[in-house]
């Protein structure tokens, strides 16, 4: 939990009385992505093989010690288990929903893997041994879709329409009602210096002006006033400090395209920033220009929707 956007959900999560537990995929030196093309069983899926023999486990052993810490009477089983993953991470989630029990579950720029919300339309609560009888099958958790306008390639109002009307519109384990399901759009934010510090922590006033500065003028050349005005570079660079009271300022470049082409080099000799800043406001400015990227965005409407009555 170091980079701001994970950081920013663990700070809300913690007061409220969840336990925050991060998990990695197996692979770790190529693109890290988690394994989603197998599905129905663990012995096909090495990710969910591992984490099946894992997490239930350490959860168990974590409720533990916190019930003894607290001198709580309550059973182990009880305590819900909720969770959250971000593009494969989305689609490993949507899988893992199947095997462990949840109470509800964010689905952060990814549609889920289709095989896996079908899986629930054929596979039946029966039996969970080895009897013969068919798979278990928990019941389905509240379902959050966070996403990103832009994210029409992999996860756009698009796909995840999709995904809720063929899917998951109606629970096949009952004819009460249909799965839960709620959805939050995260469009682009203004790149102010207030925006940079509340999710850099370690950002200081003047480091983060000076970053508003350079992405606005050339090189980079990477934010407009989001009003429209035409004169942005040429106010920045006579402004020694840009304050809450300026105009905001819209990424108008994908920040992955031009990460190498500056952004990096500013940031290593402007700011004499370490390696985990760097990818602190790498992370930042792909949520900023609202695409592919984990976002602490609705994080509070995502709980509120999990945890309501």
């Amino acid at each position: 939990f170091q980079l701001p956007e994970e950081r920013r959900i663990l700070q809300y999560l913690l007061p409220r009385g969840f336990v925050g537990v991060s998990i990695s995929s197996k692979n770790r030196d190529g693109s890290r992505c988690w394994e989603t093309r197998q599905f129905a069983s663990s012995n096909s899926n090495k990710d969910l093989e591992r984490i099946l023999a894992t997490l239930p486990h350490l959860f168990q052993k974590i409720q533990q010690d916190l019930l003894q810490s607290l001198s709580l009477a309550i059973s182990v089983g009880s305590v819900p288990l909720y969770g959250i993953g971000a593009s494969s991470g989305g689609s490993f989630l949507s899988i893992l929903q199947n095997f462990l029990t949840f109470r509800g579950i964010s689905v952060m720029i990814s549609a889920g893997n289709a095989n896996a919300w079908e899986a629930r339309n054929h596979l039946r609560v029966k039996s969970n041994n080895n009897d013969g009888g068919e798979l278990f099958v928990p019941p389905p958790p509240r379902i959050a879709f966070v996403f990103m306008p832009k994210d029409t390639r992999s996860a756009g109002q698009a796909q995840i329409n999709h995904v809720i009307q063929h899917y998951l519109t109606k629970d096949p384990q009952s004819t009460k009602k249909s799965v839960l399901v709620q959805t939050f759009s995260c469009g682009p934010i203004p790149v102010t210096p207030s925006f940079l510090m509340d999710r850099i922590e370690v950002l200081t006033a003047q480091d983060a002006s000076l970053l508003v500065k350079r992405l606005a003028q050339p090189p980079l050349s990477m934010i407009v006033m989001s009003k429209g005005a035409d004169n942005t570079a040429a106010k920045l660079a006579t402004s020694s400090t840009i304050n809450d009271d300026d105009e905001s300022f819209l990424l108008v470049k994908d920040p992955r395209r031009v990460w190498d082409n500056g952004i990096e080099e500013i940031l290593l000799q402007d700011l004499h920033a370490d390696t985990l800043l760097v990818e602190s406001v790498r992370e930042v400015l792909n949520v900023a220009y609202a695409y592919h990227e984990l976002t602490s965005e609705h994080i509070e409407k995502v709980v509120e929707f999990w945890t309501s009555t």
